[in-house]
């Protein structure tokens, strides 16, 4: 049997939980007022961090730590909670027949699939079209959120270097390069 490369290694999963993660800490970013409930309203504070950064920064900084400590939650919770704040924007072209249109329900499936393959010691046997059908299942859930999250605030894009990132040949070398303008 063949087994797994070790954890570190890049799932088809992790880059929809990376996708999801950024979103998630985006919107806490967008709207802060709006993810204040999800902190831990019974957390001690000291009277020096309130007198120090004030309530609105003493607030910002554990919306901070939230967003770092999402990185550690199962890719289902992180789509509950990003869908629980902002509204979710299917592809208009996906009916929900179609099996790329985003349910928890698959995502969870997705989840633990990755889950298996990561802890389980074997890869599982996968027939080549449901591990296609996966795969795509995820890069439309992750076009969902970043859809989404585009739709809930207002953001701009730089149409130009996006255009510029498809026309690379290697365009993951341009993703870790500054844009010209920014340097």
């Amino acid at each position: 049997m063949l087994t797994p490369p070790p954890p570190h290694g890049k799932f088809f999963a992790d880059t929809a939980d990376d996708i999801f993660t950024g979103v998630c800490q985006l919107a806490t970013e967008l709207d802060p007022d709006d993810w204040i409930a999800e902190l831990n309203p019974d957390k001690t504070i000291t009277v020096r961090d309130l007198i120090d950064k004030g309530r609105d920064g003493v607030l910002e900084a554990e919306l901070t730590k939230f967003g770092k400590r999402l990185g550690n939650k199962s890719l289902p919770t992180k789509a509950e909670l990003l869908f629980k704040h902002v509204t979710i924007r299917q592809h208009k072209d996906n009916l929900p027949s179609s099996a790329e249109y985003f349910r928890a329900s698959e995502l969870k499936i997705a989840d633990d699939l990755r889950n298996e393959i990561i802890h389980g010691g074997v890869l599982p046997h996968i027939p080549v079209s449901r591990a296609l059908a996966i795969t795509m299942f995820l890069h439309e859930a992750a076009s969902t959120a970043i859809r989404s999250i585009g739709f809930a605030y207002p953001l701009s894009l730089d149409e130009d270097y996006w255009r510029e990132l498809a026309a690379t040949k290697n365009p993951g070398v341009v993703l870790t390069q500054p844009k010209p303008s920014q340097t």
